[in-house]
């Protein structure tokens, strides 16, 4: 037989957004050094994923997503930087190379 234990929970659970929006942090994505280092690609990856599936259930979401560990209650910050008006808007202010989202410590922003 094989092993009978449950599988552990993704420790890193997305908190409550407290304003909506319409960030759909499909730009360019970064991570710091930081991050990837403490958390390695795959989780980096599954918080991405995690952020792209809120925005399609909402039809977007705030331009912060923050995700707390819950053991260890550490926190990180997926942060988008454009938001539907800002990608139709004409002006210069808002361009597609400005398209980036990026996962950070608080501490890093």
């Amino acid at each position: 037989m094989g092993d009978q234990t449950p599988p552990t929970p993704f420790p890193w659970e997305p908190q409550p957004q407290e304003v909506a929006g319409t960030y759909r942090f499909d730009g360019r994505f970064v991570a710091t050094a930081t991050v990837i280092n403490d958390l390695g690609n795959d989780v980096v990856r599954a918080l991405y994923f995690i952020a792209q599936r809120l925005v399609q259930e909402d039809d977007g979401i705030d331009y912060i997503l923050a995700f707390k560990h819950r053991e260890t209650g550490k926190v990180v910050w997926m942060i988008d930087q454009l938001n539907d008006d800002m990608k139709t808007s004409e002006s210069k202010e808002w361009v597609e190379e400005y398209n980036t989202c990026t996962l950070c410590y608080p501490s890093e922003r």
